[in-house]
């Protein structure tokens, strides 16, 4: 399987040039006009200095101009890299300077974020959707009529960098070449009957993997037409799925359960929508019976940042009584085993490492030979989660290898976490594990040693300064002992995590309340 995303785009225009692409708000292209557009962007970037193999960062919410740059920096042959909006401006500064980013496209509202790269990278060109004191509107750089240098396309570019960390806290970019977001798009495509027919609902921040690869994978692969949005208020989402006639939308479980929960649902025609995807996280069996009985599919699935932010398993609404708990079989075309330490086949029913192989695998870290080298070990992607397979291949996964926890459908890192607040008063020892939360599944906790050495009112004011509000710890609980550690000194994290299946009653909350919206 092979493909360039800035060749889709062409093709949809010559096959299909005045059916709608793409809309947002009172904004919207047909494929042809959405086509003529990235010539036209593409062709101001050139002149403006970006080249193939440039790294173009885009840190936007949801609107048509993320569309815009995307489709542009593909044309050229650049690399997008997807920055978080969610991140402070000393968060930002990594991954924007260890990817060697030339320009940044953004937003006025999040010009701030990039206060403290731009003061580190002065040759940083900023690119916003308006104008604003500091950078360059980006229609200053559209040059009407004209079109970028042609070039071949090569399906092995990467299309997107997407920061992702595991133990180290140490973010690493995992390249996303054009043919692995299309091959995942591809066997999605076959196995859900998905055509340009469709109509597909995108309310997943694209600043976010599984945002933008949705978008690439269900709409711009399949010439279905994208309605963007950036809302995960359900009754504005359930206003979307009936007058815009959805047919298929992946949203995170809370909004689906958000929008069954809705009085005015037993009168909204949702006819149109057959299929709906759980994203971020495990959907509950009777979340997924209550769609049924609406006549929508809803499925749910397992996947990561490294299989081109798409699925590697899909359990269908008809599999999900009898597999409760499974996220599914591995998709077609795509390998799946599960691995001890020494990466021997396990047997069926025990649990082990999770391995995956086909085209939908990453190319490999952004400047990190030697962990890319650990991860696709015998071209095989370690994800670091541990599963077992059943006799008929369901994987159930069992823990998290690499300590993730998943907080409203977006991962959160605690060695990330651990790292920042390390050396503070208190906190010379501290451990950060995932705790059960009514609405966004996992929230962090902190867990030290001695909370009376941790002044919590002034922590608290720290943690809302230096980390995004969806990966502060809501409560810091002491242990009265000393964390336990490996004979080599590691934390055993599984240990902490086993002390606290919940929240305790000891606990002591430390950052306000996030926001409605993951």
């Amino acid at each position: 399987m092979t493909g360039h995303f800035s060749d889709l785009l062409r093709f949809w225009a010559r096959r299909r040039p005045d059916a709608l692409a793409v809309r947002f708000a009172e904004r919207e292209y047909t494929w042809a006009g959405l086509d003529r557009a990235t010539d036209e962007l593409a062709a101001g970037l050139h002149r403006a200095g970006l080249r193939p193999g440039d790294v173009l960062g885009v840190l936007m919410t949801n609107r048509i101009q993320f569309v815009e740059a995307l489709h542009a920096a593909f044309r050229v042959g650049a690399v997008v890299e997807l920055l978080n909006i969610r991140f402070t401006p000393g968060e930002m500064e990594h991954p924007v300077r260890d990817a060697g980013a030339r320009m940044v496209v953004t937003e006025p509202a999040l010009v701030p974020l990039l206060s403290r790269v731009r003061a580190t990278m002065p040759d940083l060109t900023v690119l916003t959707t308006e104008p604003v004191e500091g950078a360059t509107p980006l229609d200053d750089l559209r040059l009407a009529g004209e079109r970028p240098p042609e070039r071949r396309t090569d399906p092995e570019e990467t299309a997107l960098l997407a920061y992702t960390s595991g133990t180290t806290g140490v973010p690493k970019g995992a390249m996303l070449p054009h043919r692995a977001i299309i091959a995942n798009a591809t066997v999605r495509a076959v196995a859900d009957a998905l055509t340009w027919q469709d109509r597909v609902l995108i309310i997943i921040p694209m600043a976010f993997t599984g945002g933008t690869s949705s978008y690439l994978r269900e709409s711009v692969t399949t010439g279905a037409p994208a309605i963007v949005q950036g809302t995960f208020d359900p009754p504005r989402v359930l206003e979307l799925l009936e007058r815009e006639r959805i047919t298929v939308c992946s949203a995170v479980p809370v909004v689906w359960e958000g929008v069954l929960a809705l009085p005015g649902l037993a009168d909204a025609d949702l006819s149109a929508l057959r299929a709906g995807i759980g994203a971020g996280a495990p959907m509950p069996l009777e979340v997924i019976r209550a769609w049924q009985r609406l006549g929508v599919g809803m499925r749910q699935g397992y996947g990561q940042t490294e299989f081109a932010g798409g699925y590697a398993t899909l359990l269908y609404e008809d599999e999900a009584a009898d597999h409760v708990g499974s996220v599914g079989r591995v998709v077609m075309h795509h390998e799946m085993r599960i691995v001890d330490a020494e990466d021997a086949d396990v047997p069926v029913g025990e649990a082990g490492q999770v391995l995956l192989r086909g085209p939908s695998v990453m190319t490999g870290y952004w400047g990190r030979p030697e962990a890319t080298a650990e991860t696709l070990a015998d071209g095989w992607l370690h994800t670091g989660d541990i599963g077992r397979l059943d006799d008929d291949g369901f994987l159930t996964l069992v823990d998290r290898a690499k300590d993730m926890l998943i907080s409203g459908g977006l991962n959160v890192y605690p060695a990330e976490i651990e790292t920042v607040l390390a050396g503070r008063p208190g906190l010379e020892e501290c451990a950060v594990v995932g705790v059960p939360h009514p609405r966004w599944g996992e929230v962090p906790m902190l867990v030290v040693p001695d909370l009376s050495r941790v002044d919590v009112a002034e922590l608290g004011a720290h943690v809302s300064t230096v980390l995004a509000d969806y990966r502060r710890p809501k409560w810091i609980v002491g242990t009265g002992a000393p964390l336990p550690r490996t004979l080599g000194g590691k934390l055993l994290k599984r240990e902490i995590r086993a002390s606290f299946p919940e929240v305790p009653p000891e606990a002591v909350p430390l950052s306000r309340p996030r926001s409605a919206t993951p």
